[in-house]
Protein backbone atom coordinates (compact mmCIF):
# COMPACT_ATOMS: atom_id res chain seq x y z
CA UNK A 1 0.00 0.00 0.00
CA UNK A 2 1.43 3.71 -0.99
CA UNK A 3 2.86 5.65 2.03
CA UNK A 4 0.63 8.20 1.78
CA UNK A 5 -1.25 9.96 4.48
CA UNK A 6 -5.23 9.00 4.20
CA UNK A 7 -6.29 12.74 4.91
CA UNK A 8 -4.65 14.10 2.40
CA UNK A 9 -6.34 12.12 -0.67
CA UNK A 10 -9.95 12.85 0.96
CA UNK A 11 -10.62 15.79 -1.85
CA UNK A 12 -9.83 13.22 -4.28
CA UNK A 13 -13.27 11.69 -4.71
CA UNK A 14 -14.27 9.79 -7.91
CA UNK A 15 -17.25 11.25 -9.47
CA UNK A 16 -19.38 7.79 -9.26
CA UNK A 17 -19.47 7.78 -6.16
CA UNK A 18 -20.33 11.17 -5.20
CA UNK A 19 -23.22 10.23 -7.87
CA UNK A 20 -24.18 6.91 -6.27
CA UNK A 21 -24.38 8.78 -3.01
CA UNK A 22 -27.00 11.18 -4.51
CA UNK A 23 -29.00 8.61 -6.27
CA UNK A 24 -29.01 5.53 -5.12
CA UNK A 25 -29.62 2.20 -7.75
CA UNK A 26 -33.01 1.42 -8.81
CA UNK A 27 -33.98 -1.99 -8.53
CA UNK A 28 -37.11 -4.21 -8.98
CA UNK A 29 -38.52 -5.75 -5.87
CA UNK A 30 -42.06 -7.48 -5.20
CA UNK A 31 -43.68 -6.39 -2.42
CA UNK A 32 -43.95 -2.48 -1.10
CA UNK A 33 -43.14 -1.65 2.93
CA UNK A 34 -43.91 1.02 4.51
CA UNK A 35 -41.20 3.08 5.60
CA UNK A 36 -41.10 4.01 9.07
CA UNK A 37 -39.29 6.79 10.52
CA UNK A 38 -36.43 6.56 13.14
CA UNK A 39 -38.86 8.08 15.79
CA UNK A 40 -40.67 4.68 15.35
CA UNK A 41 -37.44 2.83 15.11
CA UNK A 42 -35.96 3.65 18.58
CA UNK A 43 -39.91 4.13 20.04
CA UNK A 44 -41.04 0.47 19.13
CA UNK A 45 -38.00 -0.91 21.15
CA UNK A 46 -39.17 0.00 24.63
CA UNK A 47 -39.64 -2.52 27.39
CA UNK A 48 -41.84 -0.86 30.02
CA UNK A 49 -40.59 -1.61 33.85
CA UNK A 50 -40.48 0.36 36.85
CA UNK A 51 -40.92 4.08 35.12
CA UNK A 52 -38.32 6.83 36.15
CA UNK A 53 -39.02 10.37 35.62
CA UNK A 54 -40.24 12.86 33.22
CA UNK A 55 -38.77 14.97 30.61
CA UNK A 56 -37.51 17.49 32.51
CA UNK A 57 -36.22 20.80 30.93
CA UNK A 58 -35.32 19.30 27.48
CA UNK A 59 -36.87 20.50 24.85
CA UNK A 60 -38.76 19.55 21.10
CA UNK A 61 -37.51 20.87 17.74
CA UNK A 62 -34.41 21.97 18.28
CA UNK A 63 -32.29 23.11 15.63
CA UNK A 64 -29.80 20.27 14.94
CA UNK A 65 -27.29 20.11 12.47
CA UNK A 66 -25.37 17.25 11.84
CA UNK A 67 -21.81 17.44 12.79
CA UNK A 68 -20.10 19.42 15.55
CA UNK A 69 -16.90 21.27 14.64
CA UNK A 70 -16.10 21.38 18.10
CA UNK A 71 -14.28 18.96 20.58
CA UNK A 72 -11.07 18.38 18.56
CA UNK A 73 -9.20 21.92 19.15
CA UNK A 74 -5.69 20.93 20.21
CA UNK A 75 -5.36 17.46 19.12
CA UNK A 76 -4.13 17.81 15.72
CA UNK A 77 -7.48 16.44 13.92
CA UNK A 78 -8.54 16.51 10.52
CA UNK A 79 -12.33 17.52 9.89
CA UNK A 80 -13.83 15.40 6.81
CA UNK A 81 -17.28 15.04 5.17
CA UNK A 82 -18.13 13.78 2.34
CA UNK A 83 -14.60 13.35 1.17
CA UNK A 84 -14.10 17.49 1.37
CA UNK A 85 -11.88 19.22 3.67
CA UNK A 86 -13.40 22.55 5.08
CA UNK A 87 -12.18 24.00 7.48
CA UNK A 88 -15.50 25.62 8.96
CA UNK A 89 -16.49 21.25 9.54
CA UNK A 90 -19.48 19.55 9.35
CA UNK A 91 -22.05 21.67 9.27
CA UNK A 92 -21.15 24.15 6.15
CA UNK A 93 -20.74 21.21 3.95
CA UNK A 94 -23.86 19.73 5.02
CA UNK A 95 -25.80 22.60 4.09
CA UNK A 96 -24.46 22.79 0.81
CA UNK A 97 -25.43 19.39 0.24
CA UNK A 98 -28.80 20.02 1.00
CA UNK A 99 -28.82 23.25 -0.91
CA UNK A 100 -27.32 21.32 -3.78
CA UNK A 101 -30.67 20.25 -5.38
CA UNK A 102 -30.31 16.59 -4.59
CA UNK A 103 -33.80 14.52 -5.69
CA UNK A 104 -34.72 13.03 -2.14
CA UNK A 105 -37.63 10.80 -4.11
CA UNK A 106 -35.13 7.69 -5.17
CA UNK A 107 -33.86 7.13 -1.23
CA UNK A 108 -37.08 6.98 -0.55
CA UNK A 109 -38.09 4.69 -3.17
CA UNK A 110 -35.36 2.78 -2.81
CA UNK A 111 -35.55 1.93 0.99
CA UNK A 112 -39.11 1.07 0.41
CA UNK A 113 -38.53 -1.29 -1.98
CA UNK A 114 -35.62 -2.76 -0.35
CA UNK A 115 -37.02 -3.05 3.11
CA UNK A 116 -35.15 -0.75 5.13
CA UNK A 117 -33.73 -2.28 7.73
CA UNK A 118 -36.37 -4.50 8.31
CA UNK A 119 -34.56 -8.22 8.43
CA UNK A 120 -32.03 -6.75 11.00
CA UNK A 121 -34.62 -5.33 13.34
CA UNK A 122 -36.42 -8.76 13.26
CA UNK A 123 -33.06 -10.48 13.60
CA UNK A 124 -31.85 -8.56 16.56
CA UNK A 125 -34.93 -7.06 18.69
CA UNK A 126 -35.18 -10.08 21.16
CA UNK A 127 -30.96 -10.06 21.66
CA UNK A 128 -30.56 -6.43 22.21
CA UNK A 129 -33.59 -6.34 24.57
CA UNK A 130 -32.49 -8.77 26.73
CA UNK A 131 -32.75 -8.28 30.09
CA UNK A 132 -33.01 -8.78 33.99
CA UNK A 133 -36.52 -9.30 35.16
CA UNK A 134 -38.08 -6.13 35.78
CA UNK A 135 -35.01 -3.42 34.25
CA UNK A 136 -35.83 -1.23 31.34
CA UNK A 137 -34.35 -1.78 28.08
CA UNK A 138 -33.79 0.50 24.69
CA UNK A 139 -31.60 0.53 21.89
CA UNK A 140 -31.41 2.04 18.15
CA UNK A 141 -32.21 -0.03 15.54
CA UNK A 142 -31.04 2.35 12.97
CA UNK A 143 -27.94 3.42 15.14
CA UNK A 144 -26.50 0.23 15.36
CA UNK A 145 -27.32 -1.01 11.68
CA UNK A 146 -25.11 2.30 10.66
CA UNK A 147 -22.44 1.12 12.89
CA UNK A 148 -22.21 -2.12 11.72
CA UNK A 149 -22.20 -1.15 8.11
CA UNK A 150 -19.49 0.95 8.22
CA UNK A 151 -17.76 -2.12 10.33
CA UNK A 152 -18.28 -4.53 7.20
CA UNK A 153 -17.08 -2.07 5.30
CA UNK A 154 -13.68 -2.41 6.94
CA UNK A 155 -13.51 -6.39 6.76
CA UNK A 156 -13.30 -8.95 4.32
CA UNK A 157 -13.86 -12.43 4.24
CA UNK A 158 -15.72 -14.26 6.67
CA UNK A 159 -16.03 -11.18 8.89
CA UNK A 160 -17.31 -9.52 6.75
CA UNK A 161 -19.75 -12.01 5.29
CA UNK A 162 -21.05 -12.68 9.09
CA UNK A 163 -21.65 -8.99 9.71
CA UNK A 164 -23.79 -8.88 6.58
CA UNK A 165 -26.25 -11.84 7.16
CA UNK A 166 -26.83 -10.30 10.04
CA UNK A 167 -27.84 -6.81 8.28
CA UNK A 168 -29.95 -9.04 6.09
CA UNK A 169 -27.79 -7.76 2.79
CA UNK A 170 -26.28 -10.01 0.40
CA UNK A 171 -23.36 -7.42 -0.84
CA UNK A 172 -21.67 -4.62 0.26
CA UNK A 173 -23.36 -2.81 -2.49
CA UNK A 174 -26.49 -3.11 -0.90
CA UNK A 175 -25.20 -2.24 2.46
CA UNK A 176 -24.14 1.16 0.91
CA UNK A 177 -26.85 1.73 -0.75
CA UNK A 178 -29.51 0.90 2.05
CA UNK A 179 -27.36 2.93 4.79
CA UNK A 180 -27.06 5.72 2.32
CA UNK A 181 -30.41 6.13 1.75
CA UNK A 182 -31.23 5.64 5.60
CA UNK A 183 -29.21 8.25 6.24
CA UNK A 184 -31.02 10.63 3.62
CA UNK A 185 -34.04 9.99 4.14
CA UNK A 186 -33.87 10.41 8.09
CA UNK A 187 -31.94 12.93 8.72
CA UNK A 188 -33.79 16.24 9.19
CA UNK A 189 -32.35 19.10 10.85
CA UNK A 190 -34.59 21.80 11.57
CA UNK A 191 -36.03 23.67 14.14
CA UNK A 192 -39.89 21.74 13.81
CA UNK A 193 -39.00 18.46 14.25
CA UNK A 194 -35.65 16.65 14.26
CA UNK A 195 -33.78 13.33 13.33
CA UNK A 196 -29.99 13.48 13.24
CA UNK A 197 -27.50 10.81 12.62
CA UNK A 198 -23.67 11.35 12.62
CA UNK A 199 -20.97 8.85 11.52
CA UNK A 200 -17.05 9.54 12.48
CA UNK A 201 -14.02 7.67 12.42
CA UNK A 202 -11.38 8.32 14.80
CA UNK A 203 -8.43 6.99 13.53
CA UNK A 204 -4.86 6.20 15.38
CA UNK A 205 -2.09 8.72 14.07
CA UNK A 206 0.55 6.29 14.38
CA UNK A 207 -0.77 4.54 11.19
CA UNK A 208 -2.59 6.76 9.01
CA UNK A 209 0.28 5.38 6.39
CA UNK A 210 -1.10 2.32 6.66
CA UNK A 211 -4.56 3.06 5.88
CA UNK A 212 -6.33 2.34 2.36
CA UNK A 213 -7.30 6.11 1.68
CA UNK A 214 -10.01 4.11 -0.89
CA UNK A 215 -11.87 3.51 2.58
CA UNK A 216 -12.33 6.49 4.08
CA UNK A 217 -13.47 8.35 1.04
CA UNK A 218 -16.39 5.80 0.88
CA UNK A 219 -17.28 6.20 4.35
CA UNK A 220 -17.13 10.35 3.89
CA UNK A 221 -19.11 10.16 0.17
CA UNK A 222 -21.65 7.34 1.34
CA UNK A 223 -22.08 6.93 4.85
CA UNK A 224 -21.49 11.19 5.37
CA UNK A 225 -18.72 10.02 7.92
CA UNK A 226 -16.21 12.57 9.58
CA UNK A 227 -12.79 11.51 9.72
CA UNK A 228 -10.26 12.35 12.39
CA UNK A 229 -6.69 11.47 12.96
CA UNK A 230 -4.44 11.87 16.60
CA UNK A 231 -3.27 10.34 19.45
CA UNK A 232 -5.23 8.28 21.49
CA UNK A 233 -2.37 8.33 24.24
CA UNK A 234 -3.80 12.29 24.64
CA UNK A 235 -6.56 12.09 27.01
CA UNK A 236 -7.78 15.49 25.01
CA UNK A 237 -8.31 13.27 21.82
CA UNK A 238 -10.26 10.72 23.53
CA UNK A 239 -12.01 13.28 25.14
CA UNK A 240 -12.70 14.90 22.16
CA UNK A 241 -14.77 11.72 20.77
CA UNK A 242 -16.97 12.25 23.63
CA UNK A 243 -17.39 15.97 22.80
CA UNK A 244 -18.22 14.60 19.57
CA UNK A 245 -21.17 12.14 20.72
CA UNK A 246 -23.08 14.86 23.41
CA UNK A 247 -22.63 17.32 20.28
CA UNK A 248 -24.51 15.21 18.10
CA UNK A 249 -27.02 14.25 20.49
CA UNK A 250 -27.32 17.41 22.09
CA UNK A 251 -26.40 16.55 25.66
CA UNK A 252 -28.75 14.00 26.25
CA UNK A 253 -26.42 11.73 27.17
CA UNK A 254 -24.15 13.16 28.92
CA UNK A 255 -25.13 11.19 32.29
CA UNK A 256 -23.86 8.10 30.67
CA UNK A 257 -20.42 6.73 31.71
CA UNK A 258 -18.56 6.03 27.88
CA UNK A 259 -15.63 4.42 30.18
CA UNK A 260 -14.29 3.62 26.97
CA UNK A 261 -10.85 1.15 26.69
CA UNK A 262 -9.21 3.60 23.91
CA UNK A 263 -5.58 2.90 24.58
CA UNK A 264 -2.32 3.05 21.95
CA UNK A 265 -3.29 -0.12 21.12
CA UNK A 266 -5.94 1.17 19.68
CA UNK A 267 -5.69 1.36 15.79
CA UNK A 268 -9.23 2.56 14.78
CA UNK A 269 -12.79 3.69 16.78
CA UNK A 270 -15.76 4.50 14.81
CA UNK A 271 -19.00 6.22 16.24
CA UNK A 272 -22.25 6.56 14.93
CA UNK A 273 -25.33 8.98 16.72
CA UNK A 274 -29.10 9.37 16.43
CA UNK A 275 -30.49 12.03 17.78
CA UNK A 276 -34.60 12.40 17.29
CA UNK A 277 -36.91 15.42 19.01
CA UNK A 278 -40.59 16.16 18.62
CA UNK A 279 -43.59 17.15 19.88
CA UNK A 280 -47.14 15.12 19.70
CA UNK A 281 -49.46 15.92 17.21
CA UNK A 282 -52.16 16.70 20.43
CA UNK A 283 -50.08 17.27 23.67
CA UNK A 284 -51.39 15.80 26.64
CA UNK A 285 -52.90 18.01 29.02
CA UNK A 286 -50.83 18.40 31.77
CA UNK A 287 -53.63 19.37 34.18
CA UNK A 288 -54.58 15.81 34.20
CA UNK A 289 -51.56 14.12 34.87
CA UNK A 290 -51.93 12.00 37.76
CA UNK A 291 -50.24 9.48 39.75
CA UNK A 292 -51.45 5.86 39.49
CA UNK A 293 -50.38 2.53 39.52
CA UNK A 294 -47.87 0.15 37.52
CA UNK A 295 -48.16 -3.51 38.11
CA UNK A 296 -44.10 -4.70 37.79
CA UNK A 297 -45.37 -7.92 38.04
CA UNK A 298 -47.99 -10.08 39.62
CA UNK A 299 -46.57 -9.22 43.05
CA UNK A 300 -44.91 -5.59 42.96
CA UNK A 301 -46.13 -2.17 42.27
CA UNK A 302 -45.04 1.14 41.59
CA UNK A 303 -47.03 4.70 41.95
CA UNK A 304 -45.82 7.09 38.91
CA UNK A 305 -47.01 9.61 36.94
CA UNK A 306 -49.67 8.95 34.19
CA UNK A 307 -49.46 10.95 30.57
CA UNK A 308 -53.76 11.31 30.20
CA UNK A 309 -55.87 12.03 26.99
CA UNK A 310 -59.59 11.31 27.30
CA UNK A 311 -62.19 10.10 24.29
CA UNK A 312 -59.56 10.66 21.55
CA UNK A 313 -59.43 8.87 18.21
CA UNK A 314 -56.20 6.56 17.59
CA UNK A 315 -55.32 3.81 15.41
CA UNK A 316 -55.74 0.85 16.87
CA UNK A 317 -53.87 -2.58 16.34
CA UNK A 318 -55.07 -6.11 17.52
CA UNK A 319 -52.84 -9.24 17.35
CA UNK A 320 -53.53 -12.66 19.09
CA UNK A 321 -50.86 -11.67 21.86
CA UNK A 322 -51.50 -8.01 21.79
CA UNK A 323 -52.61 -4.82 21.47
CA UNK A 324 -51.36 -1.33 20.09
CA UNK A 325 -52.56 1.92 19.72
CA UNK A 326 -50.30 4.56 17.99
CA UNK A 327 -49.64 8.38 18.93
CA UNK A 328 -48.25 10.43 16.23
CA UNK A 329 -45.96 13.22 16.12
CA UNK A 330 -46.05 17.01 15.09
CA UNK A 331 -43.56 16.31 12.00
CA UNK A 332 -44.53 13.29 11.18
CA UNK A 333 -43.42 9.67 12.46
CA UNK A 334 -45.30 8.15 15.12
CA UNK A 335 -44.96 6.26 18.74
CA UNK A 336 -46.48 3.25 19.02
CA UNK A 337 -47.37 1.80 22.49
CA UNK A 338 -47.92 -1.79 22.74
CA UNK A 339 -49.43 -3.57 25.42
CA UNK A 340 -49.16 -7.67 25.51
CA UNK A 341 -51.85 -9.18 26.80
CA UNK A 342 -52.60 -10.68 30.13
CA UNK A 343 -51.83 -14.05 29.61
CA UNK A 344 -48.13 -13.10 27.97
CA UNK A 345 -45.23 -10.87 28.83
CA UNK A 346 -43.42 -8.06 26.93
CA UNK A 347 -40.34 -11.36 26.68
CA UNK A 348 -42.95 -13.37 24.92
CA UNK A 349 -43.63 -11.02 22.17
CA UNK A 350 -40.23 -9.80 21.38
CA UNK A 351 -40.15 -13.68 19.84
CA UNK A 352 -43.19 -13.94 18.27
CA UNK A 353 -44.01 -13.97 14.60
CA UNK A 354 -46.81 -12.07 14.28
CA UNK A 355 -45.09 -9.48 16.72
CA UNK A 356 -42.10 -8.77 15.01
CA UNK A 357 -43.99 -8.94 11.75
CA UNK A 358 -46.41 -6.44 12.99
CA UNK A 359 -43.67 -3.89 14.76
CA UNK A 360 -41.47 -4.31 11.26
CA UNK A 361 -44.46 -2.87 9.41
CA UNK A 362 -47.14 -1.30 11.76
CA UNK A 363 -48.89 0.66 9.06
CA UNK A 364 -49.15 -2.85 6.60
CA UNK A 365 -51.03 -4.28 9.55
CA UNK A 366 -54.55 -5.49 8.43
CA UNK A 367 -56.33 -6.03 11.70
CA UNK A 368 -56.65 -2.09 13.07
CA UNK A 369 -58.90 0.50 12.99
CA UNK A 370 -59.62 3.99 14.18
CA UNK A 371 -61.14 3.72 17.17
CA UNK A 372 -61.78 6.47 20.46
CA UNK A 373 -59.73 5.54 23.62
CA UNK A 374 -59.11 7.31 27.32
CA UNK A 375 -54.76 6.82 26.88
CA UNK A 376 -53.16 6.53 29.91
CA UNK A 377 -49.24 6.36 29.79
CA UNK A 378 -46.48 6.31 32.12
CA UNK A 379 -44.04 9.23 31.93
CA UNK A 380 -40.77 7.65 31.32
CA UNK A 381 -36.88 8.50 31.03
CA UNK A 382 -34.90 5.32 29.91
CA UNK A 383 -30.98 5.58 29.78
CA UNK A 384 -29.35 2.01 28.96
CA UNK A 385 -25.59 1.50 28.40
CA UNK A 386 -24.12 -1.54 27.60
CA UNK A 387 -21.17 -3.62 25.98
CA UNK A 388 -23.08 -5.55 22.99
CA UNK A 389 -20.08 -7.90 22.02
CA UNK A 390 -22.64 -10.60 23.55
CA UNK A 391 -25.18 -9.59 21.70
CA UNK A 392 -23.61 -9.44 18.63
CA UNK A 393 -21.45 -12.77 18.37
CA UNK A 394 -25.25 -14.12 20.06
CA UNK A 395 -26.19 -13.34 16.46
CA UNK A 396 -23.40 -14.73 14.69
CA UNK A 397 -21.15 -11.69 14.20
CA UNK A 398 -18.01 -13.71 15.63
CA UNK A 399 -15.14 -13.39 13.53
CA UNK A 400 -14.25 -10.02 14.43
CA UNK A 401 -13.73 -10.46 17.95
CA UNK A 402 -11.20 -13.18 17.90
CA UNK A 403 -7.69 -12.62 16.97
CA UNK A 404 -6.34 -14.88 13.91
CA UNK A 405 -9.88 -15.29 12.59
CA UNK A 406 -10.70 -11.03 12.46
CA UNK A 407 -9.79 -9.90 8.40
CA UNK A 408 -9.75 -6.33 8.35
CA UNK A 409 -7.62 -6.16 4.92
CA UNK A 410 -9.83 -3.75 3.43
CA UNK A 411 -9.17 -0.81 6.08
CA UNK A 412 -4.85 -1.98 6.18
CA UNK A 413 -2.15 -4.02 5.20
CA UNK A 414 -1.56 -4.21 9.52
CA UNK A 415 -2.33 -7.90 10.61
CA UNK A 416 -3.49 -9.37 14.00
CA UNK A 417 -6.16 -6.50 14.26
CA UNK A 418 -9.56 -7.54 16.13
CA UNK A 419 -12.54 -5.62 17.64
CA UNK A 420 -11.84 -5.08 21.21
CA UNK A 421 -15.14 -3.20 22.31
CA UNK A 422 -18.51 -2.17 21.00
CA UNK A 423 -20.61 -0.56 23.44
CA UNK A 424 -24.59 1.02 22.94
CA UNK A 425 -26.10 3.18 24.31
CA UNK A 426 -29.77 5.14 24.33
CA UNK A 427 -32.02 7.03 25.85
CA UNK A 428 -35.68 8.12 25.21
CA UNK A 429 -38.16 9.69 27.25
CA UNK A 430 -41.71 11.07 26.74
CA UNK A 431 -43.76 13.55 28.82
CA UNK A 432 -47.13 15.60 27.95
CA UNK A 433 -45.23 17.69 25.06
CA UNK A 434 -43.28 15.13 22.73
CA UNK A 435 -40.43 12.86 22.61
CA UNK A 436 -36.63 12.88 23.04
CA UNK A 437 -34.64 10.37 22.18
CA UNK A 438 -30.64 9.81 21.62
CA UNK A 439 -28.22 6.90 21.17
CA UNK A 440 -24.96 5.99 20.33
CA UNK A 441 -22.74 2.89 19.38
CA UNK A 442 -18.82 2.99 19.62
CA UNK A 443 -16.79 0.70 18.41
CA UNK A 444 -12.79 0.32 18.20
CA UNK A 445 -10.22 -1.91 15.82
CA UNK A 446 -7.17 -2.91 18.16
CA UNK A 447 -4.12 -4.78 17.88
CA UNK A 448 -4.02 -8.45 18.81
CA UNK A 449 -1.71 -9.41 21.90
CA UNK A 450 1.91 -8.64 20.53
CA UNK A 451 4.90 -10.42 21.98
CA UNK A 452 6.20 -8.60 25.15
CA UNK A 453 9.65 -7.63 24.67
CA UNK A 454 11.08 -7.27 28.63
CA UNK A 455 14.42 -6.69 29.26
CA UNK A 456 14.21 -7.64 33.10
CA UNK A 457 17.44 -9.66 33.46
CA UNK A 458 20.78 -8.74 31.96
CA UNK A 459 21.43 -7.52 28.83
CA UNK A 460 23.26 -6.63 25.68
CA UNK A 461 22.63 -3.33 23.69
CA UNK A 462 24.35 -2.17 20.31
CA UNK A 463 24.15 1.47 18.90
CA UNK A 464 24.81 1.57 14.90
CA UNK A 465 24.15 4.02 12.27
CA UNK A 466 22.07 3.36 9.19
CA UNK A 467 24.81 1.74 7.35
CA UNK A 468 25.91 -0.50 10.73
CA UNK A 469 28.97 1.36 12.11
CA UNK A 470 28.91 0.17 16.00
CA UNK A 471 29.46 3.49 17.32
CA UNK A 472 28.62 1.90 21.11
CA UNK A 473 28.22 -1.50 22.43
CA UNK A 474 27.84 -2.44 25.93
CA UNK A 475 26.18 -4.67 29.03
CA UNK A 476 23.12 -3.43 31.91
CA UNK A 477 24.15 -6.12 34.55
CA UNK A 478 21.82 -3.68 37.00
CA UNK A 479 20.39 -0.74 35.90
CA UNK A 480 19.72 0.87 38.85
CA UNK A 481 24.25 1.18 38.98
CA UNK A 482 26.01 4.39 37.62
Amino acid sequence: MKNTHFLELMNEIDDDLIERARNPKKKKYTRKLWISSIAACLALCIILGAVIRGLGGLGYGVDGTSGSTGGTGGTGASHIYAGIADKNGFNICEAAYRDDGVDMAPFYEYYAEHGGIEAFYKASLAEMLKTEKGENTVYSPANVYMALAMLAEMTGGESRRQILALLGEENIEAVRENANALWNISHKPGEEGTTLIANSVWANEKYDEFFNPELFKTLGTLYHTSSYSGNFNDEAYVNSIKDWVHGQTKGLLEDMEMDWQLTEETVLALASTIYFADAWKFAFNEADTKEMTFCVSNKEAVKCEYLCEYYVAVTEYVGKKFIAIEKKFENGGSMIFVLPNREYTVEDLLRDKEYLAFISNPHAWENTKETVYDVLVPKFDILEENDIIGALKNLGVTDIFEEGKADFTPLTDIDNLFVGEIDHGARITIDENGCVAAGYTLGSVCLGGSKIAKFDRPFAFTVITENNVPLFAGVINNPTKS
